[in-house]
């Protein structure tokens, strides 16, 4: 069973222009919170231990908004890349505290 949700948050969203230029995409307001709020709240639902978010772009932003946090019991982790390099480079980096089985998410 999986018991771990990965959602990927690092792009630059550079077709959103000044919009990210110092905000993380997943940041962004969406109905009034964060588009990543709404994520973490729908995930939550299932039967899940942990959401980790896998931040690049403007990183910090994402780790001191969510890192420890717990939702809905369900706790989340924030792994920052330390050098951005794409999809397989965030699950690399992260590949010390992702479980054998995970679900990914873009």
């Amino acid at each position: 069973m999986i018991n771990q949700v990965v959602i990927l948050c690092g792009g630059r969203g550079t077709r959103l222009d000044s919009l990210t230029q110092a905000t993380p995409k997943p940041m962004l307001l969406f109905g009034g919170r964060p588009f990543l709020d709404h994520l973490i709240h729908e995930y939550s639902r299932y039967p899940i231990d942990e959401i980790v978010l896998l931040a690049g772009f403007c990183g910090e932003q994402i780790h001191e908004a969510y890192h420890g946090n717990v939702f809905n019991g369900v706790k989340i982790s924030v792994v920052i890349e330390k050098k951005l390099l794409g999809t397989l480079g965030a699950v690399l980096a992260a590949i010390e505290v992702l479980e054998d089985e995970f679900l990914l998410l873009n």
